[in-house]
């Protein structure tokens, strides 16, 4: 608890022991429903055939507007070919024509479509591996936390939990999910006092209104609000409103955590030279964690607004239309009514391509092809309890 919480009467918090294993079933619960459709598609490593046959996962409402122009367009043209216009089309050489098809929409085609699964494999991949180092970093930062600021134990609970605010935090500040209307609250609301704070103005308490800068505590518009039942045990419901009114909430929570450890191993001149040094060289261990953190989440920012250039995507797109479309205008003479199958088999072998790339390109949302960050944070969450727990059994041996 921070000084200013005391100064407007709230209720001390429950030992961060005792709150984290008192909430966890909650946080599990919280995390699995944001994320119950990613934990229910099916995973690449599944059988075979249950890869297969599936709908969903195939993302075809990504691509299913071209899929059913160019479908149309096969089946207005084979129809009129085989009724109306059947004796008005001469005969000609598609040899030629083919010719053209595969050594330039083709061969053009193949080049720009493997070019574009490379750079979102790629971009994939990397958001994964960011993840991953946020997750590893956290558990290191914890680990120090606990063991370095040990003198500390009521500065030592709230870094860990601003660095808990972090990790949930930087899911929600580059997921796709848009603005949520109203903030969402758990069954720790009934130990949060009446009184609420006012975070921008310290001195002054108040119920519905800043008094120093006269603007609501409610977030402004495009503002991502937290669910706090991802958080319980580790945060208030004032806390994750303040982290949820930030404009910037992962760097609200790592000013936090810095701002706390800065006061846990400040060093003054009345410090010995020897512990003014140790405290100095712990300090800057946790220091190059926060920092990683913050670079990890940086790198996941610029993954989601950095698409690939438009010039590049338009032109792939425009090929993968003129080519579908002028199939039946080619082959439909000689296809006859095989040309339908054929046109929607190649146009969803194609289009799916490109379907998928865009699917995958920033995947941050919940789709089924996204990241599982809800995974990532409960496991990062859960680590986190496990150190704390142990961390209490160690010292009460």
């Amino acid at each position: 608890m921070t000084k200013n919480d005391e100064e407007v009467g709230a209720t001390p918090p429950t030992p961060l022991v005792q709150s984290v294993v008192i909430y966890r079933a909650e946080r599990t619960r919280a995390l699995e429903a944001d994320g119950k459709v990613i934990f229910s598609a099916v995973k690449s490593s599944d059988s075979y055939l249950k890869t297969i046959f599936l709908f969903r996962e195939r993302a075809i409402d990504r691509f299913i507007l071209p899929l059913t122009i160019v479908t149309i367009n096969s089946i207005v043209w084979t129809a009129l070919i085989k009724t109306t216009l059947e004796d008005k089309i001469e005969e000609y050489d598609e040899e030629p024509w083919g010719s053209i098809y595969t050594l330039v929409l083709t061969t053009t085609l193949a080049f720009l479509l493997v070019f574009r699964l490379n750079r979102v494999a790629v971009r994939w991949w990397d958001t994964r591996r960011m993840w991953g180092i946020i997750v590893a970093n956290a558990r290191l930062l914890a680990c120090g936390i606990l063991e370095h600021a040990s003198h500390e134990p009521q500065l030592k609970d709230d870094a860990i939990r601003w660095l808990a605010g972090f990790i949930v935090s930087v899911k929600y500040h580059v997921s796709d999910d848009g603005e949520k209307p109203h903030m969402q609250r758990s069954s720790m609301e009934q130990i949060t006092p009446n009184r609420r704070r006012c975070w921008c103005c310290p001195l002054f308490s108040c119920r519905n209104r800043c008094r120093r800068h006269n603007q609501s505590h409610v977030p402004t518009k495009g503002h991502k609000y937290l669910n706090h039942s991802e958080l319980a045990g580790f945060l208030s419901i004032d806390q994750v409103e303040r982290i949820s009114s930030s404009s910037h909430p992962c760097l609200y929570a790592a000013s936090e955590v810095r701002h706390i450890l800065k006061q846990i191993f400040q060093v003054t001149v009345d410090t010995p030279a020897g512990l003014g040094a140790s405290l100095s060289s712990e300090l800057r261990m946790l220091e190059r964690s926060i920092y990683t953190l913050v670079d990890n989440m940086g790198g996941l920012e610029r993954v989601k607004s950095t698409p690939l250039p438009i010039a590049f995507v338009t032109h792939l797109r425009t090929f993968i239309m003129f080519y579908l479309l002028s199939l039946p205008y080619l082959y439909g003479h000689s296809w006859g009514w095989g040309t339908i199958p054929a046109v929607f088999l190649t146009s969803y072998a194609l289009l799916g391509v490109d379907g998928a790339a865009s699917e995958c390109e920033a995947p941050f949302g919940k789709r089924e092809n996204h990241l599982n960050m809800n995974a990532y944070c409960m496991t990062a969450l859960q680590d986190i309890e496990q150190l704390i727990v142990h961390y209490e059994e160690m010292h009460n041996r």
